[in-house]
């Protein structure tokens, strides 16, 4: 282009070469694909060709979920595909008739305001153009396929919309194969754009769920006013269960599954919960044995790592007893902040403000303000 269009701008002057080509595969700068994107993308652009429930073709195959950083397993229905709310960015594919309904719709509502988004989609930039897909497939009830090994993945580069590198990388298709292809409704494995599987799908796996109407939210991410059936499946704060589920697998679909005992998950009307959910290390269950080792390790620099080893025993003791007075936590990412101050509170004004510029691991964090004679004076 003769100039620089941006990135909404760009991805819709791109969708549109579907009118002379017949179909688009789109790839961003900073992906690599699998040697066998193009047999795949070819595959599955003639299946659904003809299908009113499709909006588009993926390449990427998630393992996190963009809302909250959630593991992402898919339920293995014994095809190779599932089925999202949420169209895909890190490499898709579309027919000349997906991309041209999209865009009839996009010229008639681009202007108007998004609703029924989640919270952090709403969050997103009106740059974004995956914002007003998202919205079209709500409201025409439409889903991404997307592909159980990915024929993509990116490397994060830092750029308009990306600063973290390698969060979302995934595995890439190393063998040809022959895909089997399934129809949106024959799939056990279908998920919302808050990458929340459908209850009706859950309801395959555990057939006693079929007695409510209930919502998903096992990533515990949705806003409970959003929440509009009368039943909830939820990792968020429950006082009164229906029914209760653990976390020792790694899939939260499965403990569910399986019946996993615990309480971890639990089932109740909507208006027993709180939005209280659980630490962000909990879902990953294979990792939260050596995370907080692994934590440590990253916290201190080769030329501390003697000292630190002499000093952590005691000084997590100290700390343990000291916070356990006021029921703090010591876990990532809560993070409490101990200003030890001479005499008084005021004398700390400038260390606090500073403390509070700083980003921290989604934004939880206390301040506590400790005088000599070890009496707590602020705590926030």
């Amino acid at each position: 282009h003769e100039q620089r269009l941006g990135l909404k701008k760009h991805v819709l002057s791109c969708g549109a070469l579907s009118e002379k080509y017949g179909a688009v595969i789109l790839l961003e700068d900073d992906l690599i694909v699998s040697p066998y994107f193009y047999s795949y993308a070819t595959r599955a652009l003639s299946y659904y060709s003809n299908d009113p429930l499709i909006a588009g073709i993926s390449l990427y195959s998630y393992r996190v979920t963009e809302n909250g950083f959630r593991p992402f397993f898919c339920v293995d229905d014994g095809k190779d595909m599932y089925y999202m709310q949420l169209p895909s960015s890190w490499g898709q594919a579309f027919t000349q008739v997906q991309w041209r309904t999209f865009n009839q719709w996009y010229s008639k509502n681009n202007n108007r305001a998004a609703s029924n988004l989640p919270e952090h989609i709403q969050q997103w930039s009106q740059s974004s153009w995956k914002k007003h897909f998202v919205q079209y497939m709500i409201e025409n009830n439409l889903f991404f396929v997307y592909p159980r090994v990915s024929l993509s993945t990116n490397f994060s580069e830092p750029g308009v919309n990306s600063v973290q590198r390698g969060l979302f990388q995934v595995e890439l298709a190393d063998a040809e194969r022959s895909w089997t292809f399934n129809r949106f409704s024959e799939s056990q494995s279908v998920y919302d754009c808050s990458f929340e599987i459908a209850p009706d799908s859950l309801k395959t796996l555990l057939p006693e769920l079929s007695a409510y109407d209930f919502e998903c939210d096992l990533y515990g991410t949705k806003n409970m006013e959003d929440v509009s059936r009368p039943y909830l499946l939820s990792s968020k704060q429950c006082s009164e269960p229906i029914a209760t589920f653990g976390n020792d697998l790694i899939s939260a679909v499965q403990n569910i599954r399986y019946r996993c005992a615990g309480s971890f998950y639990s089932l109740a009307p909507t208006q027993k919960f709180t939005s209280q959910t659980p630490e962000l290390i909990d879902y990953y269950v294979s990792a939260k044995s050596i995370y907080p080792n692994l934590f440590h390790r990253l916290q201190q620099s080769e030329s501390d790592k003697v000292a630190y080893e002499k000093t952590r025993a005691s000084w997590k003791q100290w700390c343990d007893e000291f916070l356990a007075q006021f029921k703090l936590s010591t876990e990532f990412p809560n993070i409490e902040v101990i200003i030890l101050a001479n005499s008084s509170v005021k004398d700390t004004s400038d260390t606090i403000n500073s403390i509070r510029k700083q980003s921290y691991p989604e934004s939880q964090y206390h301040i506590s303000v400790l005088a000599q004679s070890d009496e707590l004076l602020e705590f926030k």
